[in-house]
């Protein structure tokens, strides 16, 4: 991407050389470079909502497995008084 931003920075700056351009405003590029971040934040933040989805449905999994294991362990351990 580096490459190709120095690649059209550079036809810019020989287009403004060769048409007599004093100044180039560089808002649009801050803009193009902006846009290019914002959408990169965008992507992770949607990444991040749907990782932290699927852990919470995870945590709730295993609270759901736990609390089985613990009736389990609840009821071996009632039968084992029960027989000894």
């Amino acid at each position: 991407m580096k490459d190709q931003d120095h690649k059209i920075s550079r036809k810019i700056v020989d287009f403004a050389k060769d048409s007599q351009v004093s100044a180039i405003r560089l808002e649009a590029l801050s803009s193009r470079a902006e846009i290019a971040r914002d959408e990169a934040y965008r992507k992770l933040a949607e990444e991040a909502v749907s990782v932290q989805q699927k852990m919470a449905e995870d945590q709730q999994r295993i609270a759901k497995d736990l609390s089985e294991m613990k009736d389990r362990i609840y009821a071996i351990e009632k039968m084992l008084s029960d027989v000894g």
